[in-house]
């Protein structure tokens, strides 16, 4: 116990130290009045981070993001430069320039391309596109092929299906990630799914579940493709890998079969 204050009794000592030779003495003191708020803060958060796995694990709600929506892919790489000494692209840049940084070989400048391609143009631009997303996706660099995956998930171009599916077979997880969230987002999603679930990725698999769990058409689709189907590897794949999704499953078939016609 003695040790334990010591050792904290240090640490207020240098904190107040070190921020009072920054900001003040003012601001040094008040960064001790600070600790037990964010206590408090941290506390409830993981209290809150609790409640929410338990949910999860109960089947009773998905686990969600708070404040972002993470729907175009599974984050940052550990190796990605930090987020405030990356520099955005402007929103009207014109589209020559990002083809230009995307074919530029420079890692950044490649990276920050991908996420800024709109989704929306013109027919010969987006063959340009395409045609370097498939040159990109080999690159010897993770973090570009993961970025392309991500990229191909925002756009929702039908005639990249091969470039994501060549993405799946990715030695790396988090492109395999990136490239399961793309691949839901195709026209024809089941089949792409059904890909999933062939190659026994337990990984890219849970990425599918996760995105089927947080949206509510893409779970009474594949419900519906799995009763009137029978599409029992679908179910297996998908359905029966997660607890919310089973009891969401059972709660829509009740529904279904009570719109159903009576016999007469």
């Amino acid at each position: 116990m003695m040790v334990a204050t010591a050792i904290m009794s240090v640490r207020l000592i240098q904190r107040l130290i070190i921020i009072s030779r920054v900001y003040g003495i003012a601001a040094g003191f008040v960064s001790l009045a600070r600790i037990p708020v964010s206590n408090v803060i941290n506390g409830l958060a993981a209290f809150r981070a609790l409640q929410a796995f338990a949910l999860e694990r109960q089947g009773k709600a998905p686990v969600k993001w708070d404040k972002t929506m993470h729907v175009e892919g599974v984050g940052s790489l550990p190796t990605a430069p930090p987020e405030s000494n990356v520099q955005k692209l402007d929103a009207e840049i014109p589209f020559v320039t990002i083809l230009e940084m995307m074919r530029s070989g420079e890692k950044r400048q490649v990276t920050q391309s991908l996420v800024a391609i709109p989704r929306t143009i013109s027919f010969s631009e987006r063959a340009l596109a395409r045609a370097t997303l498939e040159d990109l996706a080999q690159s010897a660099d993770t973090e570009i092929r993961a970025t392309v995956g991500k990229s191909l998930g925002f756009l929702h171009w039908p005639e990249t299906a091969d470039t994501i599916r060549l993405l799946m077979r990715d030695p790396e997880w988090v492109v395999r990630a990136n490239a399961a969230r793309a691949l839901w987002k195709l026209d024809a999603p089941l089949p792409e799914a059904e890909r999933v679930v062939e190659m026994d990725d337990n990984y890219a698999t849970e990425i599918l579940v996760r995105c089927i769990e947080q949206d509510r058409i893409s779970r009474e689709m594949l419900f519906r493709e799995v009763t009137q189907n029978h599409r029992s590897p679908l179910y297996d794949g998908l359905v029966a890998k997660s607890k919310f999704l089973s009891r969401m499953y059972d709660d829509w078939m009740v529904k279904e079969q009570a719109n159903l016609p009576k016999a007469a």
